[in-house]
């Protein structure tokens, strides 16, 4: 097992009231449980440090105020959001409310 860093988009799963992920996983396309770091959070991957993850682009070391700009990020943080929405949209037809979600840094397993 190696623990590295991730960007995803998603949210903090603490902040759901009468979580039921056996419901979420029933999802077409659910989104990771990143759950080795402090804050739980779930979400889909943008990028991921280490050794990396197949058809992402690896997390390399970059100003955070500069994330918007970072083009190798593009495609990959579109197709995250874009999952999301849908989700959340499926979320929503499921009585579950979602709070908005945001970009977040995650400790993660790889390998």
């Amino acid at each position: 097992m190696q623990l590295t860093y991730a960007l995803s988009v998603g949210i903090n799963d603490q902040e759901i009231p009468g979580w039921d992920w056996e419901k979420i996983e029933t999802y077409r396309d659910p989104p990771r449980h990143e759950h080795e770091s402090d804050v739980p959070c779930i979400g889909y991957r943008i990028a991921v440090g280490g050794s990396g993850e197949i058809g992402l682009p690896r997390l390399t070391p970059f100003p955070i105020k500069d994330f918007a700009l970072q083009k190798q990020f593009a495609a990959s943080a579109a197709r995250a959001w874009k999952r999301w929405s849908q989700f959340a949209a499926w979320c929503g037809m499921h009585g579950i409310d979602l709070p908005a979600a945001a970009v977040w840094l995650v400790e993660c397993e790889v390998a």
